[in-house]
């Protein structure tokens, strides 16, 4: 019984921060369209020239005459590392001289997609698949800090539905849904007792799954003929995973386990102005309430005390500016800046929590391409801030360093009519 607590304590719950999409602050992924990369998110709740903007703002779709498919693949190649200036296991042993974290992430892709269908009388239909929740990290094995994170996962994959009116030619609303499955998957080392005074370092996990529901909203205005202004409401989510934890470890059981996670509702208001007929300028801001996510209390099927870990973070902010140039009557290029903040409180709670301010700077361009539709490509660089590293518990010792990060996004979109 008492090995088994020991396994069941352990903080799995490790650095789950900008890894496999380079969050938004906590672990938000922007990045869900392959026209809206060009311009570093500017103008993404409201611009209403690609169906694939619906991800953002469902409103953006009653312009629409006819029914289109946008289809994306983004490939990602980050950069994200731990570097320990004090790393002490449960037990007190000095790990820093065991090294960071090397590059805990591999290069990605992730395909999307968005339909819209007209239905007649002002109404349009949109249907889309996104990930707006992922990150995925592994660190070298023995590196300093292997108590506290081996492995992390932690994905939201999304299907929303909605439907946009346009009872005006200067407002279109919208509502609808959206269906989560949410999936987690941690690992990290952990001293399992083998006797009165010994114990034996193996890899300890937790894992578990849920279904969610959720609400989406926006509304997109034209109070002059050359500006427009969007208003897009994502819902909060609560999810209740349950899973199993466990060490891969012979003898030891694995035990059912559950904990809540809570994801952000985010409100985005976006604006594009048309300054002559080949500029347009566009402007974004996106507020995110992060502080409703507080960490885990993990329950145990065995009945036994819960086990909590606290998270203490703030709501985020993303501001983004960018503009559209027609080049040609059939081809526009794109480019735009975005800052965002930081969820986590100068590092504070476990390593759940790091984070750092981002700066995205993008490009892009868009060209209607005969027989085929519209195509999209779009390139994004993500400076990410040194942020300090400050974790510390009974079960998984203490970390203390920084984390650096940086990510390179290549997209490529279609646009097809049927």
């Amino acid at each position: 019984m008492m090995r088994t607590k020991a396994v069941c304590v352990f903080a799995a719950l490790g650095f789950m921060s900008q890894i496999e999409h380079a969050s938004a602050g906590g672990f938000y992924s922007p990045y869900q369209s392959a026209t809206a990369i060009g311009t570093a998110f500017a103008g993404a709740s409201v611009r209403t020239d690609d169906v694939g903007f619906f991800l953002y703002n469902p409103a953006v779709i009653s312009s629409f005459s006819k029914a289109q498919t946008f289809s994306d693949v983004r490939g990602f190649a980050p950069s994200a590392r731990i570097v320990p200036t004090q790393a002490l296991s449960p037990a007190g042993t000095n790990l820093t001289r065991n090294g960071d974290s090397g590059n805990m992430t591999d290069l990605a892709a992730a395909p999307g997609s968005v339909t819209v269908i007209p239905l007649g009388h002002g109404l349009t239909a949109g249907f889309g698949s996104s990930a707006p929740f992922a990150t995925a990290v592994e660190t070298d094995s023995g590196w300093g800090g292997r108590f506290h994170l081996k492995k992390a996962y932690m994905v939201g994959m999304n299907a929303t539905g909605a439907v946009s009116w346009q009872p005006a030619s200067w407002i279109s609303v919208a509502g609808g849904l959206q269906v989560q499955r949410f999936e987690t998957r941690f690992e990290n080392s952990a001293l399992v007792p083998t006797g009165p005074a010994s114990a034996v370092e193996a890899t300890a996990f937790m894992k578990g799954r849920d279904w969610g529901l959720g609400g989406v909203a926006g509304v997109v205005l034209k109070p002059l003929p050359t500006t427009s202004v969007g208003l897009a409401w994502r819902s909060a989510m609560t999810h209740d995973i349950h899973g199993k934890v466990g060490a891969k470890l012979p003898g030891i059981p694995v035990e059912r386990v559950s904990y809540d996670i809570d994801l952000p509702q985010t409100i985005t208001a976006g604006l594009e102005h048309r300054l002559t007929p080949e500029l347009r300028l566009f402007a974004e801001l996106q507020w995110a309430d992060w502080s409703r996510f507080q960490g885990f209390d993990i329950s145990f099927a065995s009945g036994r005390a819960n086990e909590v870990r606290p998270v203490e973070w703030k709501d985020t902010w993303l501001a983004a500016i960018g503009f559209g140039y027609r080049i040609t009557p059939a081809t526009e290029v794109t480019a735009g800046v975005s800052y965002d903040t930081a969820a986590a409180k100068n590092g504070s709670g476990t390593t759940l929590s790091p984070d750092a301010n981002k700066l995205m700077v993008a490009g892009g361009i868009l060209t209607d391409v005969p027989q085929i539709g519209r195509v999209s490509l779009s390139y994004g660089h993500v400076f990410g801030e040194d942020a300090p590293v400050n974790a510390s518990n009974l079960s998984s010792g203490t970390v203390n360093g920084t984390l650096k990060s940086r990510l390179d996004v290549v997209a490529i979109g279609l646009t097809h009519e049927w």
